[in-house]
């Protein structure tokens, strides 16, 4: 099973645009949150998605690119796969 994490950053957004971002990337398969190795939920930075539900990076990143355009602003974002660490992120609610 392949993971990606993915960070979107829209320029000049408000933050409607980014709960607009968030919509669409969830409808996408990408979620807010990443679960760590003792299974408790943890909230990514604004505009950080997690997703282990696409067959390739290729895949994850037609989606993240559709979402992104889809808010109407100019945007940046990359895609990477494999296994992740983090530290200090709050728990998901």
């Amino acid at each position: 099973m392949a993971y990606f994490v993915a960070r979107v950053e829209l320029h000049g957004a408000t933050k409607s645009d980014y709960d607009r971002l968030h919509e669409l990337m969830k409808a996408r398969s990408f979620a807010r949150w990443i679960a760590g190795p003792d299974g408790v939920k943890r909230a990514l930075p604004i505009g950080s998605y997690f997703s282990d539900a696409h067959a390739s990076r290729p895949a994850a990143v037609s989606d993240v690119k559709a979402a992104s355009t889809a808010v109407g602003k100019s945007y940046e974002f990359i895609v990477t796969e494999g296994p992740s660490t983090w530290e200090n992120l709050p728990p998901h609610q």
